[in-house]
């Protein structure tokens, strides 16, 4: 018996030697990749990965608790935006914080576990792939003490299975949007406030300029007659308001913002509209008016992206005078309102 009890003693104490002395021969970082590649736009995957309002659509880990509490903070999107959730026990609580982000090709995040004193850090590398993108997810953490070591020895196993299901996630949910690469729009989320506007409805082929030109010309001076006639004073830029970009046929509204005192009489083919306050997405075209078409079906999309939904039609504001202005360097305005 008490061989026997020695035997296990021995035993004992040489797991143990073999337990603490050999993680110390083990990597004391941990390192997972994995790839994928999805086929949209770099500019596409970029907007969806950058925003922690969408992290839970592709998230491998959201289906560990579908109950789990979630509460946004800091920026919509971006460095310093985080996202803090609060879940089951397979879930656990802690915070995703996006520490640095660089449009299209770069996103670092960091996690931190309720109960884990070391933050881990994972990259999203974005690279172009012909006409669509190459996603390299990298997962990395300190391995502090034996049993972490040890552990890190798993991790390939699980935590590369989970990066796998998260990148197919992610492969669907954008290949599921719109094929537009919007990577060269500079967008400016903005408020913008309501105001009145006088409307004429027009329509004509899509990349006809002559027509195009002329049929706003005939629009616009009937606005500007209506105003005259109704004693209305023009308080802004002319405009154009359109529902369907990318169309075969552009309808549109002409439209001219004016101030209200009383009531005002609409006739055949004009009317009053009030353009609601709402949050908007804003560009600036500069060019040719026959880019507008494509600067707001970009936007469009940047719009879908984002995952967010358009309120209503995109406005064109006409900010350069045409008559005065080389085609080149015509300035439009392209505002995006955004539904709450």
């Amino acid at each position: 018996m008490k061989r026997l009890l020695k035997f296990l003693i021995a035993l004992f104490l040489l797991l143990a030697v073999v337990f603490f002395l050999g993680a110390y021969l083990l990597p004391d970082r941990a390192r997972i990749s994995r790839q994928v590649r999805i086929d949209r736009p770099a500019g596409q995957v970029f907007a969806v990965v950058n925003d922690l309002h969408r992290f839970n659509e592709w998230s491998p880990w959201f289906d560990l608790d579908p109950s789990a509490t979630y509460r946004h903070e800091g920026p919509e999107r971006g460095a310093g935006s985080a996202l803090h959730w609060s879940g089951n026990d397979a879930a656990g609580s802690g915070t995703l914080r996006i520490v640095s982000s660089e449009a299209p090709s770069r996103v670092e995040t960091e996690v931190a576990f309720e109960g884990f004193p070391d933050p881990a850090r994972a990259l999203l590398l974005i690279s172009g792939d012909g006409d669509a993108s190459r996603v390299e997810w990298t997962f990395e953490t300190a391995l502090n003490g034996p049993l972490a070591r040890w552990f890190g020895l798993l991790m390939p196993r699980y935590i590369g299975a989970d990066y796998d299901k998260g990148l197919g996630r992610l492969k669907t949910l954008v290949e599921s949007g719109p094929d537009v690469d919007f990577s060269d729009l500079e967008v400016a989320d903005m408020t913008t406030s309501a105001f009145d506007a006088i409307v004429a409805d027009g329509e004509v082929p899509a990349g006809d300029m002559d027509a195009a030109a002329a049929t706003l010309g005939d629009l616009y001076g009937r606005l500007l007659a209506f105003a005259a006639a109704q004693d209305l004073e023009i308080i802004g830029q002319p405009l154009t308001l359109t529902s369907e970009p990318g169309a075969a046929t552009w309808r549109f509204q002409a439209a001219l913002p004016v101030r209200v005192a009383g009531a005002v009489q609409e006739s055949e083919g004009v009317g009053l509209l009030r353009i609601p306050a709402s949050r908007a997405f804003v560009i600036e075209h500069v060019g040719p008016y026959d880019g507008l078409d494509a600067a707001m079906v970009k936007l469009d999309a940047y719009v879908t992206a984002q995952g967010l939904r358009r309120a209503g039609p995109i406005r064109s504001v006409y900010v350069s005078d045409p008559g005065d202005t080389a085609a080149d360097e015509r300035v439009t305005r392209i505002v995006c309102p955004l539904a709450e």
